[in-house]
C-alpha cells in the first residue's frame, strides 16, 4: 500500500463496518485493529491511496454498514467526505469514529490501548449527520442548508424525519421549508446518484480551503458560532477565552464537544456567569484536566447571527410532507 496522508484501513465487525484512514496504512495496521477489536472488528486494508468505488461496492455486497475513522485534521475530514458519498453511492449507511487529534487509529492503539480504540469505533455517530452538522455549524445559511440536505438525501429515508426538523430549527427556515429542499435533493439523488457524487468530488478543494480556514481560527472564534446558538451572553463574558480553550482542548481529545454542550445546556440553562458555567460543566462531564490561563483577556467575538431573511428560498419551498415524499420516490 502506498504510504501518505489520505490512506485507509477498513474495519470490518459483527455489527457495524468500520472504514479508518490514518497517515499510513498497511496490512499490519489492519491487524493491529483486528487483535484491539478481540474479534468485533475486523482490519481490512484496500491497498490503496484511499478507497475506491469498486471496494465500495465490495463492502456492499458483505452486508453490513462501515464506520469510518479517519485521522481527526483536515485531511481525514475531506477523506472521511469522499468516502461518505462512495458508501452511500452504494447504498451504505457509514458512521463516523471521533478520534483524538493527531491521533490515526493506530495511534491510538499503541498510545492509549485496545480498549480506546474499541470505544471509538463503538461509539461511532452517523457519517452523514456528522457533515450535515459541519455545514450547519460553520456556513451561512443558505449554503448550508443546500449542502446539509443533499447529506440527508443520500441516507435512508428513516433519517430524514429528524434531519429535517433539526435543520428546521437550525436553520430557522421550519420544517415545511426544509422538507421542500430535502425533496428536490432526494429527487436529484436518485435521478442520477452518480452525478451529485461527481458533483462532489469536483467540489474537494473548496471544501478543503474552507475547513482549512476554519482550522487557522482561534478557539474564541472557531467555537463562537456553538456559543451564539447555546446561550448570547457567551461571548462577551470575560472568561468566554478561558472556556473556548477547554471546549478546543476537549475537542482536539477526541471528545463530541458540541454533543456535550447542547445535552448539558438543554438539561439546564446557563446561570449567571455563562461562560464559567459552561466550562466547569466540560471538564466535570467529559473528566478531562484543562490546561488554560485563567486570566486570559475576553477577546470580543461577533456573534454569528442566522437572519432568515437572508436565505433566499424558492417560494415554492413551503409545503410539503416528508410522508409524500417517501412514497414518491419509493424509499
Amino acid at each position: 500500500m502506498e504510504q501518505g496522508r489520505g490512506t485507509g484501513v477498513e474495519v470490518l465487525g459483527p455489527g457495524p463496518v468500520a472504514l479508518a484512514q490514518p497517515r499510513s496504512a498497511t496490512p499490519d495496521e489492519a491487524e493491529h485493529v483486528t487483535l484491539a477489536g478481540e474479534g468485533r472488528y475486523v482490519g481490512v486494508a484496500p491497498l490503496g491511496t484511499a478507497l475506491t468505488e469498486q471496494q465500495a461496492a465490495q463492502l456492499a455486497r458483505i452486508g453490513r454498514d462501515p464506520i469510518v475513522a479517519t485521522d481527526p485534521d483536515v485531511a481525514g475530514q475531506v477523506a472521511a467526505e469522499r468516502d461518505y458519498w462512495l458508501l452511500t453511492l452504494h447504498g451504505l449507511e457509514p458512521t463516523h469514529a471521533r478520534l483524538p487529534e493527531g491521533l490515526d487509529p493506530a495511534d491510538v492503539l499503541t498510545q492509549r490501548g485496545p480498549s480506546a480504540l474499541v470505544a471509538a469505533l463503538d461509539s461511532a455517530a452517523p457519517l452523514g449527520q456528522v457533515l450535515l452538522e459541519e455545514r450547519v455549524t460553520n456556513m451561512e445559511p443558505a449554503a448550508a442548508l443546500l449542502e446539509a440536505v443533499e447529506f440527508l438525501a443520500a441516507r435512508r429515508p428513516e433519517a430524514w424525519e429528524t434531519g429535517v426538523q433539526l435543520l428546521g430549527e437550525r436553520l430557522y427556515v421550519g420544517d415545511q421549508v426544509a422538507a421542500r429542499f430535502l425533496r428536490d435533493a432526494v429527487q436529484s439523488w436518485d435521478a442520477d446518484a452518480r452525478k451529485v457524487v461527481a458533483d462532489k468530488a469536483a467540489r474537494g478543494g473548496a471544501i478543503r480551503a474552507r475547513l482549512e480556514a476554519k482550522a487557522q481560527l482561534p478557539p474564541t472564534r472557531r467555537w463562537a458560532a456553538l456559543a451564539a446558538e447555546l446561550d448570547t451572553r457567551l461571548v462577551d463574558e470575560p472568561d468566554w477565552p478561558a472556556t473556548a480553550t477547554v471546549l478546543q482542548q476537549a475537542h482536539q481529545a477526541g471528545h463530541d464537544v458540541t454533543a456535550t454542550a447542547r445535552g448539558t445546556v438543554a438539561q439546564t440553562p446557563l446561570g449567571g456567569s455563562p461562560a464559567r458555567d459552561l466550562r466547569y460543566r466540560i471538564v466535570a462531564g467529559l473528566g478531562i484536566t484543562p490546561d488554560i490561563d485563567e486570566s486570559l483577556p475576553c477577546a470580543r467575538v461577533e456573534h454569528p447571527v442566522h437572519d432568515t431573511q437572508g436565505v433566499r428560498l424558492d417560494p415554492r419551498h413551503q409545503d410539503t410532507t416528508l410522508d409524500r415524499m417517501d412514497k414518491s420516490h419509493g424509499r
